[in-house]
């Protein structure tokens, strides 16, 4: 009864940055994991909160689409920037439900993407380089490194299509404001506190229903929210839903 009064609750009609991702969870001795879709937001006081915390077989566009519909029957109506990894359900149901949100594709999941398309011996140079990309002070310099990336690895097509064919949504965080570019570049906001989650569930093998599971991620999770730290410059949130450029 608790789950279902949160999962229903009225939400903000604005959010400037929201996280999403899969959760897999597996529940006592079943066989089949339980997946969670996930969506954490910033309210204007850039404190981050579970927006959803919804229970799935996969995911897939029809169930994420379910999740974001959800969102907007509970009145968000504006969503500046989602970040998520390459979760092509995700991003095919937020062109659907929300076509003017940017998008943000994960740094951590693209550069381990690229990495693993690399011979060995080729890694640990091309994981600076990323890296310098990654820490590139302006959206022309981060340019820039790519072309010099591509020209580097040219002999290797399937990591440079990882990495040129999705460098848009790549370097959509520098539109927003620098304070907030380490919170937006990668689904960590997600998986940092999830990583605990899992292992004290892991830990409750008597549990055998799904439901039962849900109900602990969903008080764990509450649990955790409170500690939660705010963005940085935390005002500048609510400069980037007024429209501030």
């Amino acid at each position: 009864e608790e789950y279902e009064a949160w999962q229903s609750r009225p939400l903000a009609s604005h959010y400037a940055y929201i996280w999403a991702d899969g959760i897999y969870i597996k529940v006592g001795r079943n066989k089949e994991k339980l997946a969670l879709l996930v969506v954490m937001g910033v309210d204007e006081d850039g404190r981050k909160q579970l927006l959803t915390l919804m229970a799935g077989q996969r995911e897939s566009e029809n169930q994420w689409l379910d999740v974001l519909h959800d969102l907007k029957q509970r009145g968000v109506t504006w969503i500046g920037l989602a970040t998520a990894d390459g979760i092509a359900g995700f991003w095919s149901a937020l062109g659907q439900a929300f076509p003017r949100t940017k998008r943000q594709r994960c740094w951590v999941h693209m550069m381990r993407n690229i990495l693993d398309k690399l011979p060995r011996a080729k890694q640990t140079q091309a994981r600076k380089s990323l890296q310098r990309i990654y820490n590139a002070a302006t959206r022309a310099e981060a340019k820039a490194r790519i072309i010099r990336f591509a020209e580097s690895y040219k002999a290797y097509p399937p990591a440079l299509k990882c990495l040129v064919e999705n460098q848009q949504d790549l370097l959509s965080y520098f539109d927003f404001p620098r304070e907030h570019w380490r919170h937006l570049k990668t689904t960590n906001p997600i998986e940092s506190p999830f990583s605990a989650v899992k292992s004290r569930v892991r830990r409750a093998k008597r549990m055998m229903q799904h439901w039962s599971a849900l109900g602990l991620v969903f008080k764990l999770m509450q649990d955790q929210q409170t500690r939660w730290h705010r963005l940085d410059a935390p005002e500048l949130v609510a400069a980037v839903v007024a429209g501030a450029k």
